[in-house]
């Protein structure tokens, strides 16, 4: 039962690190499909639902 004994004294750090990796896979962020033009997006943006945008530039 070396097993057990191991998980019953470092189940806190599992737990903090199964959260972090939980939290990362739910909470990141991905392209949104379909907006390929300026036209899309403003029907998007202006649809009455919340929006966040992100913005990225190499520069």
């Amino acid at each position: 039962m070396p097993a057990l004994t191991w998980l019953r004294q470092n189940w806190l750090t599992l737990v903090v690190i199964s959260g972090l990796v939980l939290a990362f896979i739910f909470l990141r962020n991905s392209p949104t499909a379909g907006i390929n033009s300026l036209q899309a997006l403003d029907g998007l943006v202006s649809s009455g639902q919340p929006t966040v945008l992100e913005f990225y530039s190499n520069f």
